[in-house]
């Protein structure tokens, strides 16, 4: 009986589990536009309470130079403090896109996938010229 019991419980305690959503991911996406050369920065809030992580850098294009429309190889974006972008930059991402990416943040490498943002609100940013993009997610907790 002891045996039934137990074996009852665990089976509430898994289904209990399997019913916890897993965190969602956040897409967000910044570029310069094709016409004008124009940054369409990106801000979002983290929430009062909650922890921005497990950030992926899905895809990130330079884009062509606004001058000459020359391919241009270096690539990267950043996100700063506020709604103002550039300003109190909070990391500075340089280098290829992937799940793993290093990150320059004040100074410090550290990796994409471990950095965290508290509550407040911040700009996605991308550099480069014409065309550029960054397509960057994210969870809650």
């Amino acid at each position: 009986m002891r045996l039934i019991r137990i074996a009852v419980i665990l089976a509430l305690c898994l289904a209990a589990l399997s019913a916890v959503p897993a965190a969602a991911q956040i897409e967000l996406t910044a570029s310069i536009d094709r016409g004008n050369c124009l940054p369409k920065d990106t801000t979002f809030t983290v929430p009062a309470g909650k922890t921005a992580y497990d950030f992926v850098a899905l895809e990130v294009s330079g884009g062509n130079n606004c001058g000459t429309g020359a391919p241009l190889v270096e690539r990267s974006f950043g996100i700063s403090r506020g709604s103002n972008s550039r300003a109190g930059d909070v990391l500075t991402f340089d280098g290829k896109p992937g799940s793993k990416t290093i990150i320059l943040s004040r100074g410090n490498t550290v990796d994409l996938a471990t950095f965290t943002l508290s509550a407040g609100t911040y700009t996605l940013f991308v550099n480069g010229g014409r065309n550029a993009f960054v397509r960057l997610s994210y969870k809650l907790r």
